[in-house]
């Protein structure tokens, strides 16, 4: 009895630590201007989580998937990473797909994250890095374009890697073609804007089995070669998980047609929950994050 009396009240403490250790914060963000717009100013909410145990100076953006913040896919991450001294943010940009804004809006608080993390003096600048999931992926590969800090005015601020889950790359390689800005979701993005990059190093994982890429290994392998500025080439990878889906962090497994999927015929996409690549995706993660 004493026993399961010390072991519960041990768990309470550290329930009650893992509370403490974050926190619902705003920030502010710019919205960058499209042809004859001028800025704007916009507010985020964010989940900032504090490092468990000893710092290491380094922090982290988390940008959640399509499904919205509410799914809580991103939660995970930084629970997993501030157990391991990292800071991590993770902004709320839209609580599901129908209050899902233009592409450029979500950028501009995918780097208004960045500064608002400069700005701690837990963190150092030069160790900020981002995680995105499937829509977060393509944001986390745009803040690796030329485009992406001028835009921004982030002032010599840069992201120190760049990690992109499962982005659609069948679209990464439209869009170095300038195609993407004739879709909505693109209005204020500048055609040319995959042009110049910054050579931030990036990693993509992916897997053997995204219906959004019609289940072809190489389009992502493929999007990384056609990148036209040869820094960025050097500084980018691929990761590929055999039997991996679109999800596999998801938590559960599920089926949806998806207009985009097998590679913009449309299609039905699965993701389909596997716990082992999840946690072995998190170990990469760390690996290449890590770094020094």
């Amino acid at each position: 009895m004493l026993l399961r009396a010390a072991m519960t009240a041990l768990l309470c403490a550290l329930g009650a630590h893992l509370a403490q250790a974050q926190e619902v914060v705003r920030y502010p963000y710019r919205i960058a201007a499209g042809p004859g717009e001028p800025a704007r100013q916009g507010e985020v909410e964010a989940i900032l989580r504090r490092p468990v145990g000893p710092a290491n100076g380094a922090a982290l953006v988390l940008l959640h998937h399509g499904g919205g913040w509410e799914v809580g896919t991103t939660a995970q991450y930084g629970e997993y990473f501030s157990q391991r001294g990292f800071v991590t943010l993770e902004p709320r940009m839209f609580s599901n797909p129908m209050r899902r804004r233009p592409h450029v809006e979500h950028l501009g608080q995918a780097m208004g994250a960045l500064r608002y993390l400069a700005q701690m003096p837990q963190v150092r600048q030069d160790a900020i890095s981002a995680v995105g999931l499937s829509f977060g992926a393509l944001l986390t590969v745009f803040a690796a374009t030329e485009w992406a800090y001028k835009a921004h005015d982030l002032q010599g601020l840069r992201f120190k890697r760049l990690a992109s889950l499962y982005p659609v790359c069948w679209a990464l390689s439209v869009g170095l073609s300038g195609e993407l800005i004739k879709r909505p979701a693109y209005r204020g993005v500048p055609a040319e804007f995959m042009q110049s990059w910054e050579g931030i190093e990036m990693k993509i994982f992916t897997g053997t089995l995204d219906d959004y890429d019609d289940r072809d290994p190489k389009a992502c392998p493929d999007f990384v070669n056609a990148i036209p500025d040869e820094r960025q080439r050097r500084a980018s990878s691929v990761h590929v998980y055999p039997g991996a889906t679109h999800g596999w962090d998801h938590g559960r497994t599920y089926s949806f047609h998806e207009p985009v999927a097998c590679k913009g015929r449309g299609c039905t996409n699965t993701n389909r929950s596997d716990p082992a690549i999840t946690a072995r995706g998190k170990e990469d993660l760390l690996e290449f994050l890590s770094r020094p």
